[in-house]
């Protein structure tokens, strides 16, 4: 779970906050909004994630004391990230695609398009799926 959030989630993250929220604050306002919110969610998703992966690497070799000592803050955190990646999504469809579609001019659209393909984000999530 871990290496697929660090390969595929964090560069799309990246990708959102350089490439496609700078395209949008020019018609959104980024405090308040869901730029914003959205912005929060990645903050605390790096957060959970440095814990989870923190967990993970401090692994007792012995299993009896892997269940009793880390199963349950895995399965909390493993939790909490599906859940907060779930409305994250729902909130990218609902509010941030759309007001891109509705806000966004036509040449803005082309020029974010272009630029998600260029960005580094991007080519790495590519190389790595």
């Amino acid at each position: 779970m871990s290496d697929f959030l660090e390969r595929i989630v964090v560069p799309h993250m990246v990708l959102e906050e350089q490439v496609c929220f700078p395209y949008l604050e020019m018609h959104i306002p980024k405090l308040g909004g869901p730029i914003h919110v959205l912005t929060m969610e990645h903050q605390d998703f790096q957060n959970k994630h440095k814990a989870l992966k923190a967990t993970l690497q401090s692994g007792n070799p012995d299993p009896e004391l892997l269940r009793q000592e880390q199963l349950k803050p895995l399965e909390e955190t493993g939790t909490y990230l599906v859940m907060l990646l779930r409305n994250h999504i729902r909130q990218e469809q609902e509010l941030l695609f759309k007001a891109a579609d509705e806000l966004l001019t036509p040449e803005e659209k082309t020029a974010l398009l272009t630029a998600i393909s260029h960005c580094e984000p991007m080519k790495d999530i590519r190389r790595k799926s």
